[in-house]
């Protein structure tokens, strides 16, 4: 067995697995949820890699993978290359958390302001911009902080075009266009621009020295720029609040439930083998039989809830039966009379109670 410092040993695993969940949250899904990938890799060596490779054996096997939800310690902790850069040219659009230090300011292009995957208007509030941090700190509550989330993405940046093939994307000011979600004293208002009310910046919260996406039509984006921090949902609104705690109850639902079945996954005594490919062979055949008694229970529930179908007997539907229910009909007063004699009788023969 060796030692615990020998190095050549493997004390523990991680396994990741790859569930399904429903497509739009709160809506239930139409079939049972299941595992769909796994891969078993030493603790905090290749996170990403693994990931990757388990998303692209789904998608290889005809699968289409609409979103990656994961928690806090994946897309923002990970190198992007090893893991956000590859999902990208896969096609699959990440939901994610973040910790404090990837929280408010993180850098930006052109002179915009890139704040937890979203790129904003270098004059957007300091209070919108720093919104996580103070919600992280319990300054604000997270009404207060859903609300200014809401609010942050009037400032956001707009996609002026679809990305074109290598990536590129230009991205223009909130306040230029017809769609304009503010307007800026730098800016004018176009004419076909709506007529409702818009947050204004004034002159005096322009910045001192206005850089190229205060000045120009719209920046070039690469696909590289902010794709570490870069998420399918704007952080922190309501559609990413219900997505992120629906697909990360879908995934600890699983959890338990492999471990509290008869797979009992969290037992070392039900995996009495040594080596990762061994552990790899047993997990998998624990999550068959997990993914088969979810189809199983899934069945079992559908039929709870079908309408009993009542069939008519075979001898009535080739009328070989003369047979016929007579219609039950209302008792007369002569027919009601016994039955109150009977009543009575009953009444006076039930002994009193002292």
């Amino acid at each position: 067995m060796g030692t615990r410092n020998n190095p050549e040993f493997d004390w523990a695993y991680t396994v990741d697995i790859v569930i399904q969940t429903a497509d739009t949250p709160g809506v239930k899904a139409k079939h049972p949820l299941l595992a769909m990938s796994v891969g078993v890799s030493k603790p905090n060596e290749d996170i990403g890699g693994t990931t990757v490779r388990a998303v692209k054996s789904i998608q290889d096997r005809g699968h289409r993978v609409s979103r990656l939800t994961a928690d806090m310690g994946y897309a923002p902790n990970l190198k992007p290359e090893n893991y956000v850069v590859p999902l990208k040219a896969m096609g699959v659009p990440i939901v994610t958390d973040y910790k404090k230090p990837q929280k408010g300011i993180q850098g930006g292009v052109g002179g915009s302001v890139q704040v937890e995957g979203g790129h904003y208007c270098p004059s957007t509030p300091i209070g919108l911009l720093e919104a996580s941090l103070d919600y992280e700190d319990s300054i604000i509550d997270k009404s207060t902080w859903t609300e200014k989330m809401i609010e942050r993405q009037r400032y956001s940046l707009r996609a002026k075009e679809r990305p074109d093939a290598d990536g590129h994307r230009p991205m223009m000011c909130p306040a230029v266009g017809p769609g304009a979600t503010v307007e800026c004293a730098l800016r004018d208002i176009h004419n076909k621009s709506s007529k409702l009310a818009k947050p204004y910046i004034s002159e005096r919260k322009t910045p001192k020295v206005p850089d190229r996406i205060c000045k120009q039509s719209s920046v070039d984006f690469g696909p590289h720029d902010g794709v570490e921090h870069e998420q399918l949902i704007p952080y922190g609104t309501p559609a990413w609040q219900k997505t992120y705690k629906h697909d990360r109850n879908t995934i600890e639902s699983f959890n338990d439930f492999l471990k509290s079945g008869p797979e009992s996954l969290d037992k070392p005594s039900f995996r009495r083998v040594r080596g990762r490919a061994a552990q790899q062979f047993m997990v998998t055949f624990h999550l068959v039989s997990a993914n088969i008694r979810k189809i199983a229970r899934f069945l079992r529930d559908a039929r709870r809830v079908m309408p009993k179908v009542r069939h008519p007997r075979k001898r009535d539907t080739l009328g070989r039966s003369d047979y016929v229910r007579p219609e039950r009909q209302p008792k007369t007063e002569a027919a009601k009379k016994p039955a109150a004699k009977r009543a009575a009788l009953k009444k006076a023969q039930t002994p009193l109670k002292t």
